[in-house]
Parts: structure tokens; C-alpha cells; sequence
């Protein structure tokens, strides 16, 4: 959990914020997406976070 304020490194991340589950579900299907594969086990265990 983070507790603090979020400072992405520049050098490293091009681009950050916070996205809703709808808007999530977009970039997801790309496989350049690196966390591709945790997004897809966080969905078969949440079904209701399905995006519509």
C-alpha cells in the first residue's frame, strides 16, 4: 500500500495518473502493456470489476 504521494522518476515514466477501471481496460488489451498479465488475474478473481 502506498502511504505517500506518488514522484515518478522523469528519466523513467514518460506518463502517470490514476485511471478508472473503464479506462483501464483500453490500454490492457495492447501487449506492450507491462502489467497485462496481473491486470487479466485481478479480473478472473473480481468478476464484478469487469469492465462494461
Amino acid at each position: 500500500m502506498v502511504t505517500s504521494p506518488l514522484t515518478p522518476d522523469p528519466t523513467e515514466i514518460a506518463w502517470h495518473d490514476w485511471l478508472t477501471e473503464t479506462e483501464l481496460a483500453t490500454p490492457m488489451k495492447h501487449e506492450t502493456f507491462a502489467a497485462r498479465e496481473a491486470y487479466n488475474r485481478h479480473l478472473a478473481q473480481h468478476p464484478q470489476s469487469q469492465p462494461r
